[in-house]
């Protein structure tokens, strides 16, 4: 990425007059010389930190959304918000200000949004929001389902795909050459299935069947 458009102001910091490296750690940018601003051979302590060199520079940045990068032979602050920098948010969104770290929905900052935070293709969505989208999602493939054209108990070959019996949805299952299978649950309607194999002339053949009733109300998380 071409970073010249969107840096926003020199860092200046005597300090790091010898440094070539940084590491972004949350909105933290830590200085190093070489190989990694950690000490070897540490253990993570038990607030998940792990010991700095003694010549590794810790900076925050001017604002959140801020990290350094090497420029021409000089320390800047660059911009890694997207919007702020006329983009799309995507999954790969790492750093966002305060205006545009929001649930991409509700528009509930982070802060102060439902947990867990859920990313998605173009910005993450708050607790709440992705599960009231997942049960429509949901409720949309139970009802428009064909039962007709799912003949339970049957075995199938289908390269690797096993179907829900609930709403028919596709799912790759990556066979192990096991034919005892745990219970499987669908990422589309949340439904719990059993599913068995067997082999035939080289292939594996799976079939899947209900294990439970089948229920359109919203799916509840534990």
């Amino acid at each position: 990425m071409n970073l010249e458009k969107f840096k926003k102001e020199k860092l200046y910091e005597p300090r790091l007059d010898s440094y070539s490296l940084v590491l972004r750690h949350g909105s933290k940018q830590i200085f190093y010389k070489k190989h990694s601003p950690f000490v070897s051979g540490q253990p993570v302590r038990g607030d998940g930190k792990r010991k700095l060199k003694p010549d590794s520079i810790v900076v925050l940045p001017p604002k959140e959304s801020y990290f350094a990068a090497l420029i021409d032979g000089d320390w800047w602050w660059v911009e890694g918000c997207p919007e702020c920098n006329g983009q799309k948010r995507s999954w790969s969104t790492y750093i966002e200000c305060s205006e545009h770290n929001v649930c991409r929905d509700c528009g509930e900052a982070s802060s102060d949004a439902s947990r867990p935070l859920w990313a998605q293709r173009d910005g993450w969505q708050c607790n709440d929001c992705y599960w009231i989208e997942k049960n429509l999602v949901r409720q949309e493939a139970l009802r428009c389902f064909d039962e007709s054209s799912f003949v339970e108990g049957s075995y199938v070959d289908l390269d690797g795909e096993v179907l829900c019996p609930y709403c028919g949805e596709e799912h790759y299952y990556e066979f192990d050459g096991d034919l005892q299978i745990d219970d499987q649950q669908c990422d589309v309607c949340l439904h719990t299935f059993a599913l068995s194999a067997k082999e035939r002339g080289g292939d594996v053949l799976f079939t899947s069947r209900r294990i439970e009733e089948k229920e359109l109300s919203d799916y509840e998380p534990e």
